[in-house]
């Protein structure tokens, strides 16, 4: 059956190449394939090259999708044309144009798909940054730290060490509590983004200042006014007039302070100015309880004796206004209103904020420079600088506004105020109808990133306002071709309450867009809801585990997932699953460091690297593969109270009170970790800490293959961090392996998935099952700095700043109001929450949660705020009223009991099964390692690579003098790659002398001459290989004069003592041998000659060492 798709109008108009869009693009309206035709489209009319059109996304995931999908378009339109009814002939015919164009231009794009422009945001500040290093103050390419946590804290350590009055002042301010300072400092450092452009102004523009923000906030209160003014219901405005001022003359009348009194002058007026203030806070006193409500009653407390007459005429408008939520909400804005003037104490804080934050930015930069790593946020800003100013635009901004002709940005609502900032940058020059093109697609209701600094709100200012010069056309698409429709039903039923009834983009209200459902109903009770009196979270779980083995059984085929808020809410449901024994994977919710078979390798890890590790090694003695009791343990821990562990362990035979069995362990292990330090340096980190976990039989204490893999994500972590950094720092893996999940593999393809809610977006299941529902969001954390850039009324922005209030201050009213607006932003953003988990469901969603009782009064208690449940209260209240305790005990069926925490070990005899071969090695000479270890040569290699590129950029005539060489830059680059200071003029001698002998060599310089054609140094390249892409990169290709294409790649490698340069050269082509014809592969595919010759070549700087061998094509 064909669907009628009702906003295909909109999708067709979204496809204009010559115009600008902003699209919203709810869940499961087919975005990815919208934003994929029109890609095709601007590719098959790309002027010159595909380069022209770049689309952004904010997640590699999304990237790799979307390049994925437009290659397998071009790969289908090779096939015979579809039917016209199939719904991917639309897209086989863009794509059929586009073949058309790539053989035209001779792009090659199937065998080159490098050349499509798809990246995240992330990839493209850090192609700026490489083209600017100076610019950017980068030099070489930074890495980019995921957690940059350990460097924010570094910088907060290094400004406490510098004391001016600023930092004394702040001290005092928060009663000399050092450590909650620098934690305070460290945490704002992850949104400097967001603060210190606002603080740099503030610093800029002292003298104004306190006017400025002091302005500001009158605004905000007049505003509020106005609004209030414009929502009071007509009818009503004459009474509730007369009722405030009868109110105030109460307290007036009886000389009572009370904010009632102010009514005695209020009257209605359209603009109401700063002046009548007090006498609107007067009148939301009088109208709402502290929490917002509208009274129920008035009393003498407010103004109504018992037996005033006009009592009964307030309680009658008071019902009224619960018709009128926007007066409502409109009052309760008064009434949380701030300030309009700061205190002393205020601003003396604000102003030693001012002064002191800029020098924590700059102390991060700092650091940022030492340690050769840069976070997220920093390589944003530093892309910003790249392309300079709108007065001072640099080459690379001109280049790029020459080069980019199509911007294509996916989910917008993620973006960030940084992000927005550089898009505005790079399109700051394209002009109305110039041919060049901004697409912009997102879902602002599924915005749930405000952890990361996205702000939903700057799309809703993009639909209203454009970006930077360019006008958007909105557009919004409606259809859902995911869901069934009764689940759609559900969807704008209930949504329509949960949003916000209007958008605001100060605060992030998004209103809901109705769907319209592309599948048709499948199953009656699309969404059920489970409620029970809480009692404990396992009869919650319970519940669910029976539900979910049900659906499964009767439909084994069809996918199911558990969707939760945080992880710890898996700790009462994975037991009864498994007792169940319903196959599930869990994705990215147990880190590694949880796992305690990865625990003993950290500690394995700890105690090889640092023979003083006390814990570690006591670890170690109690882990599986030694097995020591508590009793020994004790003994040999007193035994070495002024020496190590491992000290006390060489004389374990003296060591009175050991157990038989403990002291045979001991030696075992002693023996055996002996004969490990033996082979230290002699093996590749990683590779020689699973050796010894291997010899001390580390495999036989795992109970399964899942923790067998584990393992081995563990040992590859070890490599990955050896090859991306010279230097090795424990504690970086430990955080490492925080972060890294224990992921089993999908042994049953339909294992029921388990995930966050943030991690299941973009993701789709049968049947979706949310736990927890009652859970409350985690409290905003106290922050040293609130800042607040507000939209005014007048299409301007109020900047509003508050410093944290003292410790000797209850409360700080500026501060507490900036609080309010980010709780307000928080609640709206759960509501997204709920949206995005119920709209990953295509058939079913079940609804799980539990409900406090009240004893006293006997009913169900009011969901506490911040949770699923407080949102869907008004919907399902009424419904729930006949639920008590009695109804919804169930008795436990399943057997959950935790497992039993048994010490587990090996026997003794495993490790004295090592002591074979203890003697030989006693007797062996201890081979002493001192050629440059693999890390340090491997920063040596990269040097000299940098250079070799810098002198094929330069030319080499310039570097046949030798006294040329820039060897304090070369020391400054080794010293920066982690270089120790005493290895630093050996290093150093190394690679002049690479270089010296490459210049001196006449192969080397014509290797690295930059006179031939189409010549490459430090080339990346990137193919695809069965739907995967592999990056390459390499080291030198250009054609001769006789027009062969050489490809070499440089090795620092050198023969051992023993061997023949003959050999070498043939274990070194033989090991390289693969890897260069890859690298020929690649090429030639994308060479325009055919049947070019091919050489291959391996140069080695050390000893002017040189091999090559033809490539058969």
């Amino acid at each position: 059956m064909s669907i009628t798709i009702q906003d295909n109008h909109i999708r067709q108009r979204a496809l204009d190449p010559t115009q600008s869009f902003i699209v919203q693009a709810p869940a499961g309206s087919g975005k990815t394939e919208l934003l994929t035709q029109r890609y095709l489209i601007l590719l098959s009319h790309a002027q010159k090259a595909p380069e022209e059109i770049i689309a952004i996304t904010f997640t590699r995931k999304a990237a790799a999708e979307m390049r994925a999908r437009i290659l397998h378009a071009l790969a289908f339109a090779e096939e015979n044309e579809p039917d016209k009814n199939d719904y991917r002939h639309t897209t086989w015919t863009f794509a059929q144009a586009v073949l058309k164009r790539d053989r035209a231009l001779h792009w090659h794009l199937l065998k080159n798909p490098n050349r499509l422009r798809i990246l995240t945001i992330d990839a493209l500040s850090a192609f700026l940054c490489q083209q600017t290093p100076l610019l950017t103050h980068f030099g070489g390419s930074p890495a980019v730290c995921e957690n940059a946590s350990p460097l924010y804290q570094l910088a907060a350590q290094r400004v406490l060490m510098s004391p001016d009055a600023s930092l004394e002042h702040l001290l005092l301010h928060l009663d000399n509590n050092v450590n909650k300072v620098e934690n305070l400092l460290a945490d704002l450092l992850n949104h400097r983004d967001q603060w210190l452009p606002h603080i740099l102004y503030c610093y800029q523009n002292n003298d104004a200042l306190r006017e400025t923000l002091e302005n500001c906030l009158k605004r905000v209160v007049i505003e509020k006014m106005q609004i209030a003014a414009q929502t009071l219901p007509d009818h009503l405005r004459q009474t509730l007039i007369l009722l405030a001022q009868h109110a105030g003359n109460y307290f007036v009348e009886n000389t009572i302070e009370h904010p009632v009194a102010a009514c005695t002058t209020w009257t209605w007026e359209l603009k109401p100015t700063l002046e009548k203030f007090s006498s609107w806070f007067g009148l939301a006193h009088l109208l709402l309880t502290q929490t917002g409500a509208v009274r129920k009653t008035v009393t003498i407390n407010n103004g109504f004796p018992p037996k005033d007459p006009n009592k009964s005429l307030m309680l009658g408008v008071l019902t009224e206004l619960d018709n009128h939520p926007a007066f409502q909400e409109s009052l309760y804005d008064i009434f949380m209103a701030p300030p309009t003037t700061y205190t002393a104490l205020q601003w003396e804080t604000l102003t030693a904020l001012t002064a002191l934050l800029p020098l924590l930015a700059a102390q991060l930069t700092l650091v940022f420079q030492e340690k050769g790593e840069v976070d997220f946020t920093e390589l944003n800003l530093s892309a910003l600088k790249a392309l300079g100013t709108e007065e001072s635009p640099t080459d690379l901004a001109l280049y790029l506004d020459y080069q980019i002709h199509h911007l294509l940005i996916d989910e917008f609502q993620d973006t960030s105020v940084v992000h927005l900032h550089l898009l505005e940058k790079i399109t700051r020059e394209w002009q109305p109808y110039d041919g060049r093109t901004l697409f912009v697609v997102g879902d602002p209701m599924q915005s749930i990133y405000r952890f990361r600094n996205a702000e939903v709100g700057l799309f809703l200012r993009a639909q209203a306002q454009g970006i930077g010069n360019i006008d958007l056309e909105p557009l919004t698409l409606t259809m859902n071709f995911r869901s069934q429709e009764n689940l759609v039903t559900w969807f704008n039923t209930t949504f329509s309450t949960v949003f916000p009834a209007v958008s605001d983009i100060a605060t992030g209200r998004v209103p809901y867009t109705p769907a319209i459902a592309a599948k048709t109903a499948t199953i009656a009770d699309a969404v059920t809801f489970h409620p029970m009196i809480a009692s404990n979270e396992y009869n919650e779980a319970e519940q669910l585990a029976e539900k979910i083995k049900t659906i499964y059984t009767e439909n084994p085929a069809e996918s199911i997932a558990i969707l939760v808020r945080s992880r710890t809410q898996l700790i009462s449901i994975i037991p009864y699953l498994q007792t169940l024994e319903l196959p599930y994977q869990a994705i990215d919710i147990e880190p590694l460091a949880n796992r305690t078979e990865i625990q003993d390798l950290l500690s394995l890890t700890r105690a090889l690297l640092h023979r003083a590790d006390r814990i570690a090694w006591l670890a170690i003695l109690r882990a599986p593969f030694c097995g020591c009791t508590l009793a020994d343990l004790e003994v040999i821990a007193q035994c070495a109270e002024k020496i190590t562990i491992w000290e006390a362990m060489e004389k374990v035979v003296s060591i009175s009170g050991l157990s038989t069995d403990g002291l045979q362990r001991l030696q075992g292990l002693f023996h055996t970790l002996q004969k490990a330090f033996y082979s230290q340096y002699q093996l590749p980190l990683s590779q020689w800490i699973e050796a010894v976990w291997i010899s001390l039989n580390g495999p036989a204490c795992l109970s399964n293959t899942d923790e067998m893999n584990y393992t081995r994500a563990y040992f590859n972590l070890i490599e990955k961090m050896e090859a991306e950094s010279s230097t090795f720092l424990i504690d970086q893996l430990t955080q490492n392996c925080e972060r890294l999940f224990a992921n089993s593999p999908q042994t049953v393809t339909t294992a029921i998935q388990i995930m966050t809610i943030h991690k299941s977006k973009g993701l789709e299941f049968d049947h979706v099952f949310i736990p927890g529902l009652q859970r409350q969001t985690p409290s905003d954390n106290e922050k040293l700095l609130r800042w607040y850039d507000r939209p005014n009324a007048l299409g301007g922005d109020d900047l509003m700043l508050a410093p944290i209030k003292s410790l000797s201050h209850k409360s700080d009213a500026i501060y507490d109001y900036l609080k309010t607006i980010e709780n307000q932003k928080q609640a709206h953003e759960v509501a997204r929450l709920l949206y995005v988990a119920a709209t990953r469901a295509k058939k079913s969603l079940h609804l799980f949660t539990e409900i406090e009782w009240d004893e006293k009064k006997l009913c169900l208690k009011t969901p506490r705020k911040g949770g699923f449940l407080e949102k869907l209260w008004p919907l399902y209240e009424t419904k729930l009223q006949h639920i008590t305790p009695t109804l919804t005990e169930t008795a436990h069926t399943l057997s959950t009991d935790a497992p039993s925490m048994l010490f587990s070990r090996l026997p003794s005899d495993y490790l004295s099964a090592q002591w074979n071969d203890t003697e030989a090695a006693k007797t062996q000479p201890i081979k002493i390692d001192i050629t440059l270890h693999s890390s340090t040569l491997k920063i040596i290699g990269t040097v000299i690579h940098d250079i070799f590129e810098t002198i094929f950029e330069t030319g080499i005539a310039q570097w046949i003098d030798q006294d040329h060489f820039p060897l304090a830059q070369w020391k400054s680059r080794l010293f920066s790659l982690g270089i120790l200071s005493h290895e630093l003029e050996n290093c150093l001698t190394c690679v002049k002398t690479a270089v010296q002998n490459t210049i001196a060599c006449e192969r080397g310089r014509w290797l690295l001459s930059n006179e031939h054609t189409d010549s490459h140094a430090e080339w990346a390249l990137t193919r695809m290989i069965a739907a995967d892409f592999q990056h390459l990169v390499v080291d030198r290709t250009f054609i001769d004069k006789a027009g062969t294409r050489w490809i070499i790649d440089y090795k620092t490698a050198q023969p051992k003592d023993d061997e023949t340069m003959q050999d070498f050269l043939a274990q070194q082509k033989k090991h390289y041998q693969s890897q260069l014809e890859t690298y020929a592969e690649t090429i030639t595919q994308t060479e325009k000659t055919e049947n070019r010759p091919v050489q291959l070549g391996l140069y080695f700087p050390f000893f002017q060492g040189w091999i090559a061998w033809n490539y058969n094509v």
